[in-house]
C-alpha cells in the first residue's frame, strides 16, 4: 500500500525555487554578515532547512528571523513547528500558550497544541484543540479537516481520522488529496467497498496515478478479485515501469487463481528492478506446485544465500524434500526453519510429520504438541497427532487428544468424526454413535475420507450400522 506522503505539520503544498535564496543566506553566514531577508523567504528558509533535516540550521535560521521580525506570528509558529519535530514538546507549548495570549484566533496555534497531545496519544485532549481549530479558521473548514485526518492516519489512528476526511470529502468531493487519504484510510479500516469507490473516483480525476492504481490492486487482491487486482496492477506498471511491487503482487495474484508459470514471470519482472528473499522464496513455492522441485529447491537456496536467518526458504525447502520422501534431508532444513520461527505451528506440525515418518516418537510428540500449543484453534494438526497414536495402537492417547482440541473447536465435524472412528475402534458404541449422530449430515462430513484414514471401518458391521441408523442413504 502506498501513502500520501505529505507533511502533516506543513500546510503549505507550494513548491520552493529556493536554490538563490540558500545560497545568499548560507553565503551570509559564511562570511559572518548581516542581510536582509522578509518573512516570506525566513519561511522558505525554514522550510528548506526542516525537509533537510537539519535541525541546527533551521533553529539558527529561527534565532536570525526573530532578530529581524521579533512580532512576526508566522515565524512563532514555524519555531513552534521545529520544536515538535525536534519531539521538544515542552518548550512547544510554552511558546503556543504564549502565542495564545497574544493571537488566539489563529487556528494554526490550536492545531500545532492538537498535534503535539497527538504525539503524546492524547487524542481526545487534542481533540478538543482540533475542534477549536476549525471553528477558529470556518473560511477554510476544508483544508483543516483534511490535515487534521492526516495527523491522525500517519499516527495510524485511522478510526480517528475517517470523520474529519469523511467531513472534508462532503465539502469537496473533487478535491484529489481528500479523496486519497480517505480512500487510503477506508483500506486501513477494512471499508473495502468505499475505498475501491474512493480510488475509482480519484484514478478519474488522475489517471496516471501509479499509487492509486496499485492500491487499489491490494485492496482487489485482499477481496479475492485476483483477476481484477493484476488489472490495476498492470496499470500500475503501465504508467510506471519500475514498480516492483507492483510486479510481485502480481505474482501473488497469479497465484492465487492456480497460474504459476505467469506468477514465476511476474516475480522474475520484480527481481530484475529489487532483490529480495521472499520473492526466490516464492519462485521457489511456484515451481514446487508445479511438481519441479529440483528448481524450487535451487531458488530457495538463492533465498538462503541472501539471508540465512529467513525461515520460509529453509521451510519451503524441507516441504519439497519431504514430497520426495527425502525425509532425513527434510528434517535437517525443518529444523532450521524452527529454530528460526519457533512460534509458527505449521513448521512444528511439519516437522512432527517428518519425524513420524523417520519413527523418532519422543520428537514427534514434542512437536505436534508445540504446533497445538502454538494453535490450539487448528484441529488439523490434533487429528494428525492422532493419526500418528493410532498408526502406534494407542486407541485412547488418540481420543484423549481429539477430545483436548475439542474444548477449542465444539463445532469440529472433522473432530466429531474422528472421535466416532476411534471409539467405534475400542467398542465404545454409544459414544461414537453421539458422533456420528452430531457430524453425518455436516456439509463437511465424508464417509470416503473416513475410510481412506479408517480402512478397517469399512468392514466394521458396528460402524456400517450406526451409518445406516443416522443416515440410511449413505453409502
Amino acid at each position: 500500500m502506498i501513502e500520501n506522503n505529505n507533511n502533516y505539520l506543513n500546510s503549505n503544498g507550494d513548491n520552493l525555487n529556493e536554490d538563490n535564496l540558500i545560497l545568499r543566506y548560507e553565503s551570509m553566514i559564511a562570511n559572518n554578515t548581516v542581510c536582509y531577508f522578509d518573512v516570506d523567504e525566513f519561511e522558505d528558509i525554514l522550510e528548506y532547512y526542516m525537509q533537510q533535516q537539519q535541525t541546527s540550521k533551521a533553529l539558527e535560521v529561527i534565532s536570525f528571523a526573530h532578530q529581524q521580525h521579533p512580532a512576526t506570528l508566522s515565524l512563532q509558529l514555524k519555531k513552534a513547528e521545529l520544536l515538535i519535530n525536534n519531539v521538544q514538546f515542552e518548550e512547544a507549548i510554552k511558546l503556543l500558550n504564549n502565542l495564545i495570549g497574544i493571537e488566539s484566533a489563529h487556528a494554526e496555534v490550536w492545531i500545532l497544541k492538537g498535534i503535539i497531545l497527538v504525539l503524546k496519544k492524547e487524542y481526545n485532549k487534542a481533540q478538543v484543540y482540533f475542534e477549536v481549530a476549525l471553528k477558529k479558521d470556518d473560511h477554510n473548514t476544508e483544508d483543516t479537516l483534511l490535515r487534521i485526518g492526516m495527523i491522525f492516519s500517519q499516527q495510524l489512528q485511522y478510526d480517528l481520522a475517517y470523520p474529519y476526511l469523511q467531513n472534508a470529502y462532503e465539502l469537496n468531493p473533487r478535491n484529489k488529496d481528500i479523496i486519497f487519504e480517505l480512500a487510503y484510510c477506508c483500506d486501513k479500516l477494512f471499508y473495502e467497498d468505499e475505498a475501491i469507490s474512493l480510488y475509482k473516483k480519484y484514478i478519474d480525476i488522475d489517471p496516471f496515478s501509479d499509487s492509486a492504481w496499485y492500491n487499489l490492486g491490494i485492496i482487489y487482491n485482499r477481496k479475492a478479485a485476483y483477476t481484477e487486482a493484476i488489472d490495476a496492477y498492470e496499470f500500475a506498471i503501465a504508467i510506471n515501469p519500475k514498480h516492483s511491487n507492483a510486479y510481485f503482487n502480481m505474482g501473488n495474484s497469479s497465484v492465487q487463481l492456480g497460474r504459476y508459470e505467469n506468477a514465476i514471470k511476474f516475480y522474475h519482472y520484480s527481481l530484475e528492478l529489487e532483490e529480495h528473499t521472499i520473492t526466490y522464496t516464492n519462485i521457489g513455492e511456484c515451481f514446487e506446485k508445479l511438481n519441479d522441485f529440483d528448481q524450487a529447491m535451487q531458488y530457495y537456496e538463492k533465498a538462503i544465500k541472501i539471508d540465512e536467518t529467513v525461515p520460509e526458504p529453509w521451510f519451503g525447502t524441507g516441504c519439497a524434500l519431504m514430497f520426495q520422501d527425502k525425509m532425513d534431508e527434510a528434517k535437517i532444513y525443518l529444523e532450521k526453519a524452527c529454530d528460526l520461527a519457533p512460534n509458527n505451528p505449521d513448521y512444528w506440525y511439519a516437522l512432527g510429520s517428518v519425524y513420524a515418518t523417520l519413527d523418532m516418537n519422543k520428537e514427534t510428540v514434542n512437536a505436534f504438541t508445540k504446533a497445538i500449543d502454538i494453535c490450539p484453534d487448528d484441529p488439523t494438526f490434533a487429528i494428525t497427532f492422532a493419526e500418528f497414536y493410532h498408526q502406534n495402537n494407542q486407541l485412547n492417547t488418540a481420543i484423549e487428544t481429539l477430545e483436548n482440541s475439542l474444548q477449542f473447536n465444539e463445532e469440529s465435524p472433522a473432530l466429531w468424526s474422528n472421535l466416532a472412528a476411534y471409539n467405534i475402534l475400542i467398542n465404545n458404541t454409544e459414544v461414537a454413535e453421539l458422533y456420528i449422530k452430531k457430524s453425518i449430515n455436516s456439509t463437511e462430513f465424508s464417509l470416503q475420507h473416513i475410510y481412506e484414514q479408517f480402512p478397517e471401518l469399512k468392514i466394521h458391521s458396528g460402524f456400517q450400522d450406526l451409518i445406516q441408523k443416522w443416515n440410511p442413504e449413505m453409502k
